[in-house]
């Protein structure tokens, strides 16, 4: 599938390159994709690492489009170790991604840490004069697996920025607060024209916020990421819930990868990436990080499963790296949204307010 390339753009959540909307039905009846999930830790050459073997894995199984978690550049320790790891998305590690998509001619949609540049910290640090100004964002990156110009390189399509911080303290849980170093997304970004759909960007704590959601089933989303770092307290209280309840609602495919394991002495995520179809059947639900350990016990490396169960690529006790292949079949899509035709059935907007 080719579109055609606009302007660039430099405003916060901004699309890098402007892609000329595909038709709803631009895409094949079925595709097939992979769902990651993984454990980063603060070494990012390790984590490129482990994203490539899974890239080469996936797309040796026939996957088109792979879906990584939020920040699949690092886990940070610390705020200032956030800081020092973040890069700009002409650094190393997305060159090496959109270098290995262009290889394997596949999708890549991955989340990592934006580093922002002089003027766009400036601006934050004039606003908030009295504490730090943020000095990157939580960025989502869609990367197609065609080439740009001459280099063996391939586009980036779209750039989301998450758009709702998480700034809680998680009862019997860790204290996150994650505008201290983050700065916020403050657009919608258009659904991506991908192999496997249109595809709706967001990123873990925007799960909790179904008018995002909403909005991108009004731009033509047919699915839905929400890539994610959930917390061991509320991935178990809430990650299975809320990834059915946004695909029922929005009568799109939701599919969730996730962060999994211990990343640091202070950092742990849930695990249990998902995949859920628009009548909301869980088609993937990998373990989660209690259940990671058994689970590797009846999983050898490298054995090859069947669309729908997990693949491990790296075993390790922490977290390790896996993914599963899904298939993205629209025909559902179109059934579930004739027989329960919900969005035809919505009333004006000041009625909810």
């Amino acid at each position: 599938m080719k579109v055609a390339a606009g302007p660039a753009m430099s405003t916060l959540g901004r699309t890098i390159t402007t892609v000329a909307k595909a038709a709803s039905n631009d895409h094949a009846p079925t595709a097939l994709a992979a769902v990651v999930q993984m454990c980063s830790t603060a070494d990012v050459s390790a984590n490129l690492r482990r994203a490539v073997k899974v890239v080469q894995t996936a797309a040796a199984r026939g996957a088109k489009t792979i879906l990584f978690p939020e920040a699949t550049d690092y886990v940070a320790e610390n705020a200032a170790q956030a800081r020092a790891l973040a890069q700009p998305l002409t650094g190393p590690f997305v060159a090496a991604l959109r270098e290995t998509a262009a290889k394997h001619q596949v999708e890549i949609v991955v989340g990592v840490h934006e580093k922002l540049d002089d003027d766009e910290v400036a601006q934050f640090a004039a606003k908030q004069p009295d504490h730090d100004a943020p000095t990157f964002a939580n960025a989502l990156v869609a990367i197609d697996g065609g080439k740009q110009d001459d280099a063996a390189l391939g586009r980036i399509l779209a750039v989301y920025r998450k758009m709702h911080l998480f700034d809680v303290d998680i009862p019997n849980g860790p204290r996150l607060h994650e505008s201290a170093t983050c700065a916020a997304g403050n657009r919608v970004v258009d659904p991506v024209p991908l192999h496997i759909g249109q595809l709706g960007l967001a990123i873990c704590y925007d799960i909790r916020f179904p008018a995002l959601s909403a909005a991108l089933r009004t731009r033509g989303a047919n699915i839905l990421t929400f890539p994610s770092a959930f917390t061991e307290p509320t991935g178990a209280a809430h990650w299975s819930i809320l990834n059915r309840a946004r695909a029922i609602e929005t009568q799109c495919y939701v599919v969730s990868p996730a962060q999994i394991g211990r990343h640091s002495s202070v950092r742990s995520s849930y695990g249990a990436a998902m995949v859920v179809d628009p009548w909301g059947r869980v088609l993937v639900e990998g373990p989660s990080f209690d259940e990671w350990p058994r689970f590797l016990e009846q999983r050898k490396v490298g054995a090859q499963v069947p669309v729908g169960e997990i693949e491990v690529v790296e075993a390790d006790k922490e977290g390790g790296a896996a993914f599963a292949l899904f298939e993205v079949d629209h025909a559902v899509t179109n059934k579930t949204r004739q027989s329960m035709p919900v969005w035809a059935h919505r009333r004006e907007p000041a009625l909810y307010e």
